[in-house]
């Protein structure tokens, strides 16, 4: 299994071994683009309510996975992460992992980017002094 077909699958397992498989080569994949111009960061990040998501998201981060890239319409991970639990009817299960994928990418020094991110992090954080960049 390739890396991206892991990071999609939510495979944590996969993920490492990947990771492990392509050592010195791993941040030229951490870099490399899909036809969106996401890198796998942003694949991760936009299905925050996932299972093992929080986890991928940070062995991509640990691999020196850059948090604030921009894809091809100009949004982060940490956008579209913000952009799935703003979209969906959340559990309570699922919105802890979500908050907890949006924490990793926030530690990170995710740019938050926007008045409707930085409304969606002040009704809904509890920590905001990781942050601070809000533009």
């Amino acid at each position: 299994m390739t890396l991206r077909a892991a990071v999609k699958a939510g495979d944590v397992d996969a993920v490492r071994r990947a990771l492990h498989k392509l050592d010195a080569n791993a941040e030229a994949a951490l870099d490399a683009t899909d036809g969106m111009g996401r890198t796998l960061l942003h694949v991760c990040a936009a299905t925050p309510f996932r299972s093992g998501t929080e986890e991928v998201v940070q062995m991509l981060l640990s691999h020196r996975a850059r948090p604030c890239v921009p894809d091809a319409n100009d949004q982060t991970p940490l956008a579209l992460s913000l952009a799935a639990v703003a979209s969906d009817k959340a559990t309570s299960a699922t919105l802890a992992t979500a908050t907890a994928v949006i924490s990793s990418l926030l530690h990170a020094r995710a740019e938050v980017v926007g008045l409707v991110s930085c409304l969606f992090l002040l009704s809904s954080c509890t920590d905001l002094s990781m942050c601070g960049m809000c533009s």
